[in-house]
């Protein structure tokens, strides 16, 4: 009866995420702090995520310091002070962090400093950067390494679920990078699955630019997801160079990520592969020192994902995006045939919400009714291309189910 069992995209919508890098209370790339412009773009950007209802990931870099001075130092880490930034305004950053975009995005470190290493005993920066110190490290050093910087966002009420390599962070020494993060995680946040963000495909397709299980237990029901854009960051290789933000400007460059009418585009490619839709920029690229040009793309690439693809796609943090890929390569289904009906028992290290099955039979049978762990899933009509939150659809031989995945699932198919 059954041919085959897979895991589909969540509801049938393909995924999208965006991911904004370098935040902090002032830009780690200025000598001086402007502590200002952090603070407009934080409170316009939180507009921005509440009017197109997106989803992704922004760093909160937990320590500051000075750049390239030629003794540069820490100017402090955000829950004990910050030097030139009064304690009542430090406080106002993390409120609007953890007040406007927590609660739907998820917060990283990048990873302590994202300028130069260091050292954790002293708190003095040493004289190499993060990325280049982290490649001859250990697996017990950057366990602790990483494990700082959770603890400060712990400490300021932000609970990181993942971790925002700074440059090329951890890539040259990637499995050991893999475990220490997790050990760090399960230390300080008790989290035993989590994902990170270091690698960028801006011109390879499919599977290659999607979330990629690093490390997976399933009888402990620990994984590690890598986090791939894929896409170039055109917000700040577009812009630069103009003397003006045009209509026109802001359109062709916003024609890289996606035409007006959805042909063209890096991610009308990403669309119409089925692939997961990443894409990145940095925050000193969005909103840079002497203009907005990259936030102007930025709001009208959004508005072209509302207005083109609309709720063809599904806005996911890298925290979702991590659950569901752990889930797809972790579960085992057993299916049992009965009379009238069947049973599909899910095993998996992982609950994960709106998980999407297609069930292909063997001939075509009309299925009259589908329940997963006792509840009863609603039927959606043919002519609608996506599921929603439990439910299900039939189109010939293949059936689409939604369903929250629990640790032992249980889904019965009556005919």
């Amino acid at each position: 009866m059954v041919n085959m069992v897979r895991p589909d995209l969540p509801k049938l919508k393909v995924p999208i995420c965006l991911l904004v890098d370098d935040w902090t209370v002032g830009d780690v790339w200025q000598e001086e702090k402007d502590f200002d412009r952090s603070w407009e773009f934080i409170n316009d950007f939180a507009d921005l995520v509440e009017q197109y209802e997106i989803r992704g990931k922004i760093s909160f870099i937990p320590y500051l310091s000075t750049y390239k001075s030629p003794n540069p130092l820490p100017l402090g880490r955000i829950d004990t002070g910050i030097k030139g930034l009064s304690p009542s305004r430090l406080r106002k950053f993390i409120q609007v962090a953890k007040e406007r975009l927590l609660p739907v995005f998820d917060i990283s470190p990048e990873v302590l400093t994202h300028t130069q290493a260091l050292d954790l005993k002293t708190e003095r920066l040493l004289p190499e950067s993060e990325w280049s110190w982290s490649n001859w490290q250990d697996e017990e050093t950057l366990t602790e390494y990483i494990a700082r910087g959770l603890e400060i966002l712990k400490a300021v009420g932000i609970m990181a679920n993942g971790v925002t390599s700074g440059c090329d962070f951890g890539r040259e020494i990637e499995g050991l990078y893999v475990r220490a993060m997790l050990i760090a995680q399960k230390e300080v946040n008790n989290i035993p699955l989590t994902w990170y963000f270091l690698h960028e495909e801006p011109e390879r397709r499919h599977w290659s630019v999607n979330p990629s299980v690093q490390y997976l237990d399933r009888e402990k029901a620990e994984a590690v997801v890598s986090i791939v854009s894929g896409c170039r960051e055109y917000f700040f290789f577009e812009s630069r160079g103009w003397d003006e933000a045009t209509p026109e400007n802001i359109s062709k460059a916003t024609d890289k990520y996606l035409t007006a009418d959805g042909q063209a585009g890096r991610i009308a490619k990403l669309f119409n592969d089925r692939s997961c839709i990443v894409f990145h920029s940095h925050f000193q690229r969005l909103y840079g020192a002497n203009d907005r040009y990259g936030f102007m793309i930025l709001k009208e690439v959004l508005h072209r994902i509302d207005q083109v693809l609309g709720d063809r796609v599904i806005w996911m943090a890298p925290s979702a995006l991590a659950r569901y890929w752990a889930t797809m390569k972790a579960y085992e289904v057993v299916t049992e045939p009965g009379q009238g009906q069947m049973r599909l028992q899910f095993r998996s290290p992982f609950d994960c919400p709106e998980f999407t099955i297609k069930i292909v039979l063997s001939e075509k049978v009309e299925i009259s009714r589908i329940s997963a762990d006792g509840r009863e899933l609603r039927r959606i009509p043919v002519s609608d291309s996506c599921l929603s939150s439990e439910s299900w659809n039939q189109i010939g031989n293949e059936i689409f189910v939604c369903f929250n995945m629990r640790k032992n699932s249980v889904i019965n198919v009556e005919f």
